[in-house]
């Protein structure tokens, strides 16, 4: 009953793994809005770094909307993608963790 208790609060390994991950994935999207937002230094390494990884990342959202505001038009293309791997990220965790559970 113990090692019930244990797995059903925790959840598996696996799971925890595919939220992490999707969850860092997230995280550079939003960290991208913000340097964005903020108008970061694009010649800086970090922040050139991160446009790139979050370009790869979001490759299909980039242009869904097209606006005259490139603020705008990042928060809204980026965070979509962010909001989407979240919640993918959810429910393969999700179903892995349901999965694993007896």
């Amino acid at each position: 009953m113990a090692l019930y208790r244990y797995r059903y609060r925790d959840g598996s390994v696996a799971a925890r793994a595919v939220s992490a991950i999707f969850g860092l994935i997230a995280f550079i999207l939003v960290l991208h809005i913000a340097f964005v937002m903020l108008e970061a230094n694009t010649g800086n390494p970090l922040v050139h770094l991160v446009k790139q990884m979050a370009d790869f990342l979001a490759y299909l959202f980039k242009d869904i909307f097209t606006l005259d505001d490139y603020k705008l038009q990042a928060l809204l293309n980026y965070g979509l993608a962010a909001i989407v791997y979240l919640i993918i990220g959810g429910i393969i965790g999700g179903a892995i963790d349901r999965r694993g559970t007896p």
